[in-house]
């Protein structure tokens, strides 16, 4: 009777010490999983790092052209577009685009951004952001003032004056909720002007009305590398040009966008620099 007790016992203690011990290597596997993920998050955090800081050599000792940079850097291209065109080495993607290919919104242009815009509640997203930036109380008719957005109790009331300082600012305009759909094309920077060879796609159908098949040729010229053609083109197709303020030549102001990954793990850097003064104004 002992003997089969003690035997009981025995088996129970050796039941609760094996479900120990296999929770305890279960643990000790996650903890090493999650180690080796840590670890290798890391390497690719300083694998963009140093992409990062490469791309910004390359572009601040590098000479301008209407789209692109050429550089001699060891593991980069001789020629690096600003038009946003992907660039694969290894497992590392990275993307340069030229902010004077974007839409400004310092410096807005409410015929070009309304152009742009594909709300059904366009008009109020204009009037809005312009009663956002004008120097009055008084309110336009789809737009919007102090009042309005104290009634809501909204983050902030408009400031009345010509600029607007960051993104959440913008978002909290009246009508403005959906601008993480547009914000791959907006830019919070210094200077003005437009660089027709640097714009995405619906950009240049929004600004100069070009058709599909008239930005496929300036893409075609812009291929083989053959700027003036391209120059020549876009000033007999496009319209409404203002020669105060499009242009075919870099604003020398960059994003810059890397990107690093392995498997399901990925790491990104994203960076606005002027490289008229050698300076990140921002980083997304």
């Amino acid at each position: 009777m002992r003997k089969a007790f003690s035997l009981s016992i025995s088996l129970f203690i050796s039941a609760v010490l094996l479900a120990f011990s296999i929770y305890f290597l279960s643990v000790s596997k996650t903890n090493v999983s999650n180690a080796l993920k840590l670890n290798k998050k890391l390497f690719l955090f300083l694998q963009t790092k140093s992409y990062l800081e490469k791309v910004k050599f390359y572009i601040g000792s590098g000479e301008f052209k209407n789209f692109y940079v050429i550089n001699k850097v060891s593991g980069l291209p001789n020629r690096l577009r600003l038009d946003g065109t992907k660039v694969e080495i290894n497992n590392t993607i990275i993307k340069l685009q030229d902010t004077g290919g974007l839409l400004n919104v310092l410096y807005p242009n409410f015929t070009f951004l309304k152009n742009f815009l594909e709300e059904n509640n366009t008009d109020v997203m204009i009037d809005s952001f312009r009663d956002w930036l004008d120097w009055d109380e008084y309110v336009r008719i789809n737009g919007a003032e102090s009042f309005y957005y104290k009634s809501i109790g909204a983050k902030y009331v408009p400031r009345n004056k010509n600029f607007i300082a960051f993104k959440d600012e913008l978002i909290d305009i009246r009508g403005w909720k959906n601008y993480d759909k547009y914000e791959k094309f907006f830019v919070f920077v210094p200077r003005s002007g437009y660089n027709f060879l640097t714009m995405p796609d619906s950009l240049l159908m929004a600004k100069y009305k070009l058709s599909k098949t008239q930005i496929e040729k300036i893409h075609k010229l812009k291929n083989r590398y053959e700027t003036y053609k391209a120059i020549n083109y876009w000033g007999l197709h496009a319209k409404d040009i203002d020669v105060d303020s499009d242009m075919y030549f870099s604003s020398k102001i960059v994003k810059i966008y890397i990107k690093s990954e392995e498997g399901n793990i990925s790491t990104s850097l994203d960076e606005v620099v002027d490289f008229k003064f050698f300076k990140v104004l921002y980083i997304n």
